[in-house]
């Protein structure tokens, strides 16, 4: 039963995963010129902050690292700053229909925890579950 569900969740995932992908590729392809992953802490809140290329750019370097700082211990650097909104400021990605590419993001973001939370849940109840066999540490 485990199994199937982790099976569940990581279809799921690989979804989740390539349409926030193709989102990026849409409407900030540079993005990935800065960061490697959108999964890491600070790119992901980074796409919380629902932002478009456009809009990026608006926003001090100082004011993108203490947004940074609520969610990533170990923030990025002011240089990375400067990176993501030189990228933002040369971005090819579409600017049309902002207020829905957002509401896109948003949705796939949330997907994309409630999946994550989901793992969590699980191996938490595996765990619960092999403690309560004798003789399983």
């Amino acid at each position: 039963m485990a199994k199937k569900l982790r099976d569940l969740l990581n279809v799921d995932l690989q979804i989740v995963q390539g349409q926030v992908h193709n989102w990026i590729d849409r409407y900030f392809p540079e993005f990935f010129t800065v960061f490697k992953s959108w999964e890491g802490k600070a790119a992901l809140h980074l796409l919380k902050l629902e932002a478009l290329p456009d809009e990026l750019v608006r926003y001090t370097d100082v004011e993108l690292l203490e947004y940074l700082r609520e969610a990533v211990k170990r923030s990025i650097g002011i240089k990375k700053i400067q990176a993501l909104k030189e990228a933002a400021n040369r971005s090819i990605g579409i600017r049309q229909g902002a207020m829905m590419a957002k509401m896109e993001l948003r949705a796939l973001i949330q997907k994309y925890e409630l999946i994550q939370a989901k793992f969590e849940e699980l191996d938490h109840t595996l765990d619960t579950l092999l403690q309560d066999i004798p003789g399983v540490d």
